[in-house]
């Protein structure tokens, strides 16, 4: 799947991101950042709907209620790295469009 591809590449930069601290983000991000040159337009599309599929899912049972504590921990934490990779995703396609 080309999708699952890209959430990978996103998944490096956010375990990057949150592994090393604030005091070494820069130097993560940096360092994944040319990865994204890898993916086609069309590719970071389909990722970015699989993703936006994937939060809906994940807010739907925060809302649902019927999590327990650490489920519902680990859903919250899954739903703060699929917006930032959305996030990430967004302002990659709006660099690519200004060029």
């Amino acid at each position: 799947m080309v999708g699952l591809d890209v959430l990978n590449s996103y998944i490096d930069i956010l375990e990057t991101e949150f592994s090393y601290g604030k005091k070494h983000r820069g130097n993560g991000l940096i360092r994944n950042e040319d990865k994204m040159n890898e993916y086609t337009k069309h590719e970071l599309e389909e990722a970015r709907t699989s993703l936006a599929s994937t939060l809906h899912k994940c807010e739907k049972m925060q809302d649902s209620g019927r999590l327990q504590s650490s489920h519902k921990t680990l859903n919250d934490r899954r739903v703060r790295a699929l917006r930032i990779a959305l996030t990430l995703i967004k302002k990659e396609m709006r660099s690519r469009n200004d060029d």
